[in-house]
């Protein structure tokens, strides 16, 4: 994996698999003004900006939308990005 895509991946909830971008997701959250701390609606909006196809994010429950955000963030953490919220 280059570091082009190395944050780029697919990412399973529920029954279901999606592929993020998780740098875009920090992006997201950054230009909501929440990279530090945010709330649970900012994290299932930037994972519903962040997933491709787009199409895919209308099939998302709330539900499955904050488990991913968590589990997009999780990643960020573990590859060492300081500015993970």
């Amino acid at each position: 994996m280059d570091a082009d895509t190395n944050f780029i991946r697919e990412y399973g909830v529920s029954d279901k698999t999606f592929k993020v971008d998780a740098l875009l997701v920090l992006s997201e959250l950054t230009l909501a003004g929440a990279d530090a701390e945010p709330n649970t609606q900012q994290m299932m909006s930037a994972i519903r900006k962040a997933i491709r196809p787009a199409s895919e994010a209308e099939a998302l429950t709330d539900a499955e939308a904050l488990a991913l955000a968590l589990r997009v963030t999780m990643s960020l953490k573990q590859l060492g990005n300081a500015g993970a919220p």
